[in-house]
């Protein structure tokens, strides 16, 4: 008798191959037959490769560079694709005004989409805008510009820190690494500005502290093509690029602690050295007793709950390592490199400062407003606005589907010649009235959807304030180096600066 039993172990093989092969067929074409979405409008763009969509190239390169070449190629609408994913990259001003005023409703924030962790979400929606209005209303009636400046004491503190620390450093070689001095200020801004803690009162504290702030923003291996995952296909890994879970439980953590740690019923007096936990938990409280008082209820519903305070505290760590830091670092870079408008801002400084600095002296400083909205378009701390359709829209020529993508690239928009002619030159009169009268508004967008927000208020605060410190007591010029590298290339996430060189020495008295 014959054994036939071969043949069934044939037939299942054979079957079990012919599934694996529809499976990679349909994948392929699911992935693939998407790839047409642009070309079938008419809307020209680089092409796409399978999986990595119009990514693949970009683990090499540095994307702000990427995004200007793209439009110089394609125009003011270019057809892109995030794996899979269309995404339009729009650097024209009416469909940008579109995007973000008219039809903002229609949109929701990229990165606010893909983050899983509530608490890092709520400071997500804060940074973009996008938080519930009642939060923002508050936010916008009780958090002031006035009550951000009670934070002025400690923050001249780290930076008259940060000024000493490059003074001696000048004292045994001229050039510095002014990326090295900066990230530990902001260190050191973000321990004693938000929490009221001296990183130099414990050593051990000191390090885990600093060990996590460096965890923010940091994208492993960016050069490798598994660092395009989580931008690619966010579901799979998530927003661990933002900030890890272990370093996002240590902030939260300590910010809890702070909270409970804070007097409730002390007020942040005009002397008193304010950290951003005692105003908010003061905001909170003064909320507490205004709703008592109004209602006659023990136990009100407040806006400004422990937990919406956690969230702003982590909203103001992400805006300080990212913004702030960008922005200091190519401010002075930029005075280096142009020795007349750094000595104007000198003589406005002299012009202008006081024994003891206050606000009054910063809001007086007229030039140095400019010379820091003039770095903030030439060196954006985002790469792009991107949004994603929460419905069906035509933007312009383009219809785009619910779940479809639309970025706004913001070197490429920031430095394009129609808008700012040499756009490549640092030129702070550009923020003249007359010509600030000119542009529309939607070709320069620093803060992106959120505008001026009290996170963005206090970097700004931060950086105003370092530079006017570091401009009063130090002239810098050229790194002996000549040309430096600006940026990380690869999947960064963010623009990270690269270890930027600039020469010092001090001012005569």
């Amino acid at each position: 008798m014959v054994d036939l039993n071969f043949l069934i172990v044939d037939w299942e093989v054979q079957l079990f191959v012919l599934v694996v092969i529809l499976a990679h067929l349909y994948i392929y074409w699911k992935f693939t037959s998407v790839y047409k979405f642009f070309e079938n409008q008419n809307i020209q763009g680089p092409k796409p490769k399978f999986f990595f969509g119009t990514w693949f190239d970009s683990r090499s390169k540095f994307l702000g560079d990427e995004d200007i070449s793209l439009t110089k190629q394609y125009g003011k609408i270019v057809g892109t694709f995030d794996g899979i994913t269309p995404n339009a990259v729009i650097t024209h001003p009416d469909i940008i005004k579109q995007i973000l005023s008219l039809s903002a409703d229609k949109f929701q924030d990229r990165r606010v989409s893909t983050t899983r962790n509530p608490v890092l979400r709520k400071s997500l929606l804060s940074l973009c805008g996008e938080e519930e209005k009642e939060i923002q209303s508050f936010i916008a009636t009780h958090i002031t510009e006035e009550k951000i400046q009670k934070l002025l004491p400690r923050i001249e503190s780290s930076a008259s820190t940060l000024t000493h620390n490059l003074t001696k450093k000048i004292e045994e070689n001229k050039t510095i690494n002014l990326t090295d001095h900066v990230e530990e200020f902001i260190e050191d801004v973000i321990a004693l500005s938000l929490f009221g803690i001296d990183l130099n009162s414990d050593g051990e504290f000191r390090d885990e502290f600093i060990s996590n702030v460096s965890q923010i923003f940091n994208v492993r291996n960016p050069n490798s093509y598994f660092a395009l995952i989580p931008f690619l296909y966010p579901l799979l890994q998530g927003d661990s690029w933002i900030i890890p879970q272990k370093s996002l439980k240590f902030f939260t953590d300590l910010i809890a602690t702070g909270i409970k740690e804070t007097p409730r019923n002390s007020p942040v007096t005009e002397g008193k050295a304010a950290h951003l936990i005692d105003i908010l938990v003061e905001a909170s409280e003064e909320e507490k007793k205004s709703v008592k008082k109004e209602k006659e209820d023990e136990n009100p519903k407040l806006v400004l709950t422990d937990d919406v305070i956690v969230s702003k505290c982590l909203s103001a760590i992400l805006t300080l390592v990212n913004a702030a830091r960008s922005l200091i670092l190519f401010t002075v870079y930029e005075l280096a490199k142009n020795q007349e408008v750094q000595e104007r801002l000198s003589e406005e400084i002299q012009r202008n400062k006081s024994d003891n600095i206050n606000c009054a002296d910063l809001k007086n400083c007229r030039y140095l407003d400019k010379i820091l909205n003039e770095t903030l378009r030439l060196y954006p701390f985002e790469f792009r606005i991107e949004k994603i359709c929460k419905e069906p829209i035509t933007l312009g020529p383009v219809q785009l589907d619910k779940g479809n993508k639309v970025s706004i690239p913001l070197f490429s928009l920031h430095r394009n010649d129609e808008f700012y002619p040499e756009g490549e030159k640092f030129d702070p009169s550009r923020f003249d009235t007359e010509n600030l009268e000119k542009r529309n508004p939607f070709t320069y967008l620093p803060f992106g959807q959120s505008g001026l927000n009290s996170c963005i208020q206090l970097g700004v605060l931060v950086s105003k304030l370092t530079v006017y410190k570091l401009v009063e007591k130090l002239k810098f010029t050229k790194s002996e180096d000549g040309d430096q590298k600006l940026y990380r290339t690869g999947i960064t996430g963010v623009p990270q600066p690269e270890n930027l060189q600039v020469s010092a020495e001090l001012r005569a008295k």
